[in-house]
């Protein structure tokens, strides 16, 4: 479990900040299915409206698996902006309405809904 402030001076609350771990669920590179926080077929997430959530992934596969993380909502990619990659604060000049991103291993991506 990770846990601690979401950035300085903030605190990390578990209802608003999510942790994604993306892996590998078997030892061979080759036929294991990817995984996320360790299920093949991880359960919906189900986001309140009007909530502001900062989401967190983390590419922890081997070989340099580079992998297109996007988020979908009922009618779509939803739209979303980068805040942080690998914990370094990314320019608030960036595009507001991403989707998708890619996410190399050991790569670390912090997102907002709004």
């Amino acid at each position: 479990m990770i846990s601690g402030s979401s950035s300085p001076g903030q605190k990390f609350d578990p209802e608003t900040d999510k942790i994604f771990m993306i892996g590998l669920g078997g030892t061979n590179d080759m036929d294991s299915p990817m995984v996320l926080n360790g299920f093949a077929q991880p359960p919906a997430l189900r986001l309140k409206a009007g909530v502001k959530y900062r989401l967190r992934f983390i590419n922890i596969t081997p070989q340099n698996q580079g992998l297109i993380v996007s988020l979908q909502g009922k009618t779509g990619p939803a739209k979303w902006r980068a805040l942080a990659k690998d914990g370094a604060d990314l320019p608030p000049a960036l595009p507001s309405n991403r989707t998708p991103a890619s996410l190399f291993p050991s790569e670390k991506l912090t997102t907002s809904n709004s």
